[in-house]
C-alpha cells in the first residue's frame, strides 16, 4: 500500500471490527487509517476500500504534532468507540 499523508507511516495498533468488516491502524506519528476490508468469493482478502486517513486529534480538537504525544504504542479502542 501507498499513502501520500504524512500520516501514511509505521502503523503501530491495529484494530480490526468484530465481523471483520473494517479495519483501523494507528501510526507512530500520530495518525490514523480506516478501511472496509474487500473480500473474494472464498473470503480471501481482495483489497481495501473507502479508505481514510487523518491526524489523531486531542481534546480540543487540534490535531497532535509533538510524536512525543502522538506516538500511539498503546491505543485501544474502548466499548464505547472512542479511543
Amino acid at each position: 500500500m501507498l499513502g501520500q499523508s504524512r500520516n501514511f507511516v509505521g502503523w503501530s495498533d491495529l484494530v480490526v471490527s468484530p465481523a471483520n468488516r473494517a479495519l483501523t491502524p494507528i501510526s507512530v506519528v500520530g495518525g490514523w487509517f480506516t478501511a472496509t476490508v474487500e473480500r473474494a468469493d472464498k473470503g480471501n482478502l481482495k483489497g481495501l476500500a473507502n479508505g481514510q486517513i487523518g491526524p489523531l486529534r486531542d481534546l480540543s480538537g487540534k490535531p497532535l504534532v509533538e510524536k512525543s504525544w502522538a506516538d500511539a504504542e498503546g491505543m485501544a479502542l474502548m466499548a464505547d468507540g472512542s479511543w
